[in-house]
């Protein structure tokens, strides 16, 4: 069976009429009791440098002592994060090779039915690792310095506006798409294989527009480089406390579900999945990195493989609703 309809009926979240094979408790157990005897790999499905690879890097150590053994990042970039996710869907299903991404996961179905693999079905979440806060940051030369200034420059000049995202119908072009439709302005989207290039671009002032984290985009903020406008997600944060959110500036309904995820192949065995789930969460949750991860406004989660179903499932439902109610396409 597919491991994230079962994780489905177990969490009451959906029916599903999908049964465990027989065996498949067994082969599970004999398979974790010798879990993880080599190398086991993150498979990021961006360019290196981005929030996901310095986080993780966080947790890799405490992992390796939990367990040791050693934990690695490898990186499979391109087609908006297809390339890896399919990488990872079409993985030997021992527990050695491992998802983490972004939001940024649960959007692509609502752009793309010709997909290589099946979001639902062909991966088992693991662990909602963390939260972030993201913000709307525009480069120093652009003349405006607050939401309100921002948004009437883009009314004012329709298209001049250079909004750098991640990917071509990734979650920083989504939000982007769903902001400037809410208040009927326009901006040029100039999509990039990864978060960082696209900073990069900001800070040389390239481009204008990008969505970073608070971690990414502090020192930048003091630096004058980059200014911060607006809390793209649903609450402020302590770290910049006088920064509203979108939400709070006219548009109600609107969040930047920023968040990482783990998830493995499919019929990864289940006691494998829950070993890991329960590792990395104790690696999330370590008292001395929470004072680096309060600095950088993440907030820690570690949760069980059920918990990342329901944030998926739902996640995918709403970015298809929204795609379609906004008529949001990828291409420009």
């Amino acid at each position: 069976m597919r491991f994230f309809g079962y994780l489905l009926l177990a969490a009451g979240a959906a029916a599903v009429t999908l049964a465990t094979p027989p065996g498949f408790a067994q082969t599970a157990s004999n398979a974790a009791s010798t879990w993880p005897n080599r190398l086991v790999t993150f498979i990021i499905p961006l360019t290196a440098g981005g929030p996901s690879d310095r986080e993780i890097r966080l947790y890799n150590e405490r992992l390796q002592q939990s367990t040791g053994q050693p934990f690695v990042v490898d990186f499979k970039p391109g087609g908006n994060a297809v390339i890896g996710n399919n990488y990872v869907a079409k993985s030997k299903p021992d527990g050695y090779t491992w998802l983490l991404t972004s939001s940024g996961f649960a959007i692509i179905p609502a752009f793309r039915d010709d997909l290589p693999y099946d979001t639902l079905k062909d991966f088992a979440p693991t662990s909602l690792v963390s939260k972030r806060a993201m913000l709307l940051v525009v480069s120093a030369a652009v003349p405006a310095n607050s939401y309100e200034e921002y948004i009437a420059y883009a009314r004012a000049n329709p298209g001049k506006l250079n909004w750098g995202s991640a990917a071509q119908g990734g979650v920083t072009h989504l939000v982007g798409a769903w902001l400037h439709n809410a208040t009927r302005t326009e901006v040029t989207f100039v999509h990039y294989k990864g978060s960082a290039p696209a900073v990069i671009d900001a800070l040389a002032g390239r481009i204008d527009v990008v969505t970073i984290s608070i971690g990414t985009g502090l020192q930048h903020f003091k630096s004058g480089k980059l200014k911060a406008l607006a809390l793209l997600t649903g609450n402020r944060v302590s770290a910049l406390p006088q920064l509203r959110t979108v939400a709070e500036l006219g548009i109600p309904d609107y969040e930047y579900p920023s968040w990482l995820g783990l998830l493995a192949p499919a019929t990864t065995p289940v006691d494998i999945v829950n070993r890991m789930s329960a590792e990395l969460g104790k690696a999330v949750r370590a008292p001395d990195l929470l004072a680096k991860l309060e600095s950088e406004a993440i907030a820690p989660v570690g949760s069980t493989p059920a918990e990342l179903v329901r944030v998926v499932a739902s996640d995918v439902a709403r970015w298809k609703k929204l795609v379609k109610d906004n008529n949001i396409k990828t291409t420009e």
